[in-house]
């Protein structure tokens, strides 16, 4: 079983086990996490047995909850490593694209990398925030190893003609804005602002209310300027042009070293592909 491979290793593989177990339990009821973290701190001695050579139904003798515990999560392991299985044979069956990318407005990293990321997204878009989510734990897991590109498709007729009907009311000023933040120089600090505040500021700019990041853009000593306004509009219509010769129609889509990946996935799933392109 997946299980066993995994947490027949270390006291620190142990350890997330545990906090796994917590967080876990802390989601379903209140009551269930006091619970597990009694449990686990109990069994802490039994634990460590286990780790040392016995089996982990040995280290769990007596306690229903771990057992059921176990035995679930054993099974879901097995459907997600089979699911991460299929998604990197599918990924690497799909086409190749070798199309030279212009430099994009927001990046990180060094373009000399080995994997080399190009996302298109749209900051309104709920998936694409979680697939933001997912980056930035790849930023900080592999600095020094992959260049991410960001590409901005907003879901808004305003701005992208190819979209029939508007999904995300203003998502082209928030995509001006975020374009400005970058040309100024501080994309990153607006970007953790904006995802702090996302819903507040997302609902705001459906009903046109933009001062909530002009008051930041202010905050900063940065003022709103005609020539970085038109230049963000400019890379807009760049950024949606370039996704229509690629045919993209949908967000979020991201290519890693070339190969289109469409909609987000967890962490796991990319992380696993990052893992094989650096192994080559």
């Amino acid at each position: 079983m997946v299980y066993f491979d995994i947490f027949y290793s270390t006291p620190v593989v142990w350890n997330n086990y545990r906090g796994f177990i917590a967080n876990r339990a802390e989601q379903k009821h209140k009551k269930n996490y006091t619970r597990s973290v009694w449990f686990i701190k109990e069994k802490r001695i039994k634990a460590s047995r286990f780790l040392y050579g016995n089996n982990y139904v040995d280290a769990c003798a007596g306690s229903i909850l771990c057992r059921r515990f176990y035995q679930k999560n054993a099974a879901d392991m097995q459907i997600k490593s089979e699911s991460i299985d299929r998604f990197i044979s599918d990924f690497y069956k799909s086409s190749f694209s070798d199309m030279s990318l212009p430099e994009a407005s927001i990046a990180y990293g060094s373009a000399d990398s080995k994997i080399k990321i190009a996302i298109f997204t749209d900051f309104m878009c709920s998936a694409c925030g979680k697939s933001h989510e997912v980056i930035n734990r790849l930023i900080k897991k592999y600095p020094k190893d992959i260049y991410i590109q960001y590409y901005l498709y907003p879901l808004d007729s305003q701005c992208n003609k190819d979209i029939r009907i508007t999904l995300y009311k203003n998502s082209c000023m928030l995509s001006k804005y975020m374009i400005m933040a970058s040309i100024e120089g501080m994309y990153p600090e607006t970007e953790t602002y904006y995802y702090d505040k996302n819903s507040i500021i997302r609902n705001s700019f459906k009903r046109g209310d933009y001062s909530l990041l002009k008051e930041f853009f202010s905050s900063r000593g940065r003022i709103i300027r005609p020539d970085i306004e038109r230049e963000a509009r400019e890379i807009i219509s760049r950024d949606v042009k370039l996704a229509g010769i690629l045919g993209i129609e949908s967000m979020p889509v991201m290519f890693i070293n070339g190969r289109q990946i469409n909609g987000a996935y967890p962490y796991e799933y990319i992380d696993a592909i990052i893992k094989i392109e650096l192994s080559e």
